[in-house]
């Protein structure tokens, strides 16, 4: 899988795995890009939103990363991506954090490409400018009042 569909992927799940949905633009895969190297991207793919994993669990999930997924889970919730639960005399716990945008704020689409090593517009070629995406794939021009 190359890296265009391993972040539109990412964003299928985020707008299918909460409440409110994230439409897919180029925005969004940019903020994904820039949050999530490849690697993180595959682990959020199937970290559950909605439940603590410990990370014996989350290892099982992962068995081709199992001598590295905590390191990868522990930058991923410095990032604010991830959520996770330590205490004392308990065993590390994590999830996927539902709105990795608003953790980061406004700057993360200031750094000029991803950690791939790839810039974020080479990435995002073929995906169109503009509008939002419907759920049935039709394109839309936001409303006047539309705030997203």
């Amino acid at each position: 899988m190359n890296n265009l569909e391993l972040y539109t992927k990412l964003a299928e799940r985020y707008d299918k795995g909460q409440l409110v949905g994230a439409p897919m633009t180029r925005t969004l895969l940019k903020i994904f890009m820039h949050l999530f190297n490849p690697e993180e991207a595959e682990v959020a793919l199937t970290l559950p939103f909605e439940k603590n994993l410990s990370l014996t669990e989350v290892k099982t999930l992962y068995p081709d990363k199992v001598d590295r997924i905590e390191e990868i889970l522990d930058g991923m919730a410095i990032k604010g991506t991830v959520y996770r639960d330590i205490r004392p005399g308990k065993e590390k716990k994590y999830r996927l954090l539902p709105s990795p945008g608003r953790v980061a704020g406004n700057t993360i689409l200031a750094r000029p490409g991803n950690r791939a090593g790839q810039s974020t517009e080479s990435a995002l070629q073929g995906v169109p400018q503009g509008g939002l995406c419907r759920g049935n794939g039709q394109r839309r021009t936001p409303d006047a009042g539309d705030s997203r």
